[in-house]
């Protein structure tokens, strides 16, 4: 019955709808229907593949469709296609049995990890189905723009750093945020939606881009240390050509100094003694950089 008095909504994140459910159950306490559900009490956080979000999707397959819809239509993890091979990217969205690091390098990215709204989409879903959700694409790591309106996104990095302290968007009304350079962070936006919906459409192609950058670039296949050396000209180049606004925006080692110098590019593609991988908005930017140079099309 849940998926008749509580359907998921086109683009609406899974712990939106997971929320939803527990609004409908009659519960005062999430943690009363996160364990009659038998799901983990751990952080709703967008971007996380932890144990709440394996044991929505579960609870998804069990009672809405049971295929990898929850985690393409209504998880922002497509991106994540970016940063691991297609065979250990798919076992996961497929098997939906281990959770996936995130490669989330907090301590480096001036974007926060809050969730997300645009007022104007909260009224419009009001319009259409009489209660708002949280929307996968405003969840996307680094946006700062509605898909829809291209209207500045709102929230709050504290208050809304975990879904599990909050309900819907339409109980909140934070003021939007100021922007360095709004127009271009509204063009960044549109690019990470483009690569989020083509990455859903064929989960492949993010290692089919990730190749295309190491060819375009000339990244030896089995790369050493000594191999480092050919990033600080390919650096210097990618700091001439991506505006430093954007970058701020993106990472605070280009707000702030650090004691041990990052780079994008070494950092990402690099020769390290251990392995690593790196959070999609690496990759983002690089493809971004290069994308008049490289083909972002499946074929």
């Amino acid at each position: 019955m849940i998926s008749f008095h509580c359907p998921i909504q086109p683009n609406e994140h899974i712990f939106s709808w997971l929320n939803r459910v527990h609004l409908l159950s009659g519960n005062a306490k999430l943690t009363h229907t996160l364990q009659y559900l038998s799901i983990e009490n751990k952080p709703f956080k967008s971007c996380n593949h932890n144990q709440a979000f394996l044991d929505a999707v579960n609870f998804f397959k069990n009672k809405i469709a049971d295929d990898t819809s929850a985690f393409d239509g209504h998880s922002p993890l497509a991106l994540w296609s970016l940063s691991y091979s297609y065979n250990k990217f798919n076992d996961w969205r497929i098997s939906n049995k281990n959770t996936m690091p995130s490669g989330h390098e907090v301590t480096q990215f001036s974007f926060k990890s809050n969730w997300q709204y645009c007022p104007c989409c909260v009224q419009d879903d009001i319009r259409r189905c009489g209660h708002s959700t949280w929307h996968v694409k405003h969840q996307l790591p680094s946006v700062s723009h509605c898909y829809i309106h291209q209207t500045k996104l709102v929230g709050d990095p504290h208050y809304l750093l975990d879904l599990r302290k909050s309900l819907l968007p339409q109980v909140h009304d934070f003021s939007p945020p100021h922007l360095e350079d709004e127009a271009l962070l509204l063009e960044w936006s549109l690019f990470v939606f483009t690569i989020y919906d083509r990455l859903n459409n064929n989960p492949a192609l993010g290692q089919t881009l990730t190749n295309r950058i190491r060819r375009y670039l000339s990244i030896p296949d089995e790369i050493k240390r000594s191999d480092n050396d050919i990033f600080k000209s390919l650096q210097e180049q990618f700091d001439n050509d991506v505006p430093l606004s954007l970058c701020r925006h993106l990472f605070l080692f280009y707000k702030k100094s650090f004691k041990r110098k990052v780079t994008v590019l070494k950092s990402t593609l690099g020769f390290s003694f251990y392995k690593k991988y790196k959070h999609p908005v690496y990759w983002l930017i690089i493809l971004y950089w290069l994308k008049d140079k490289i083909s972002l099309e499946d074929t």
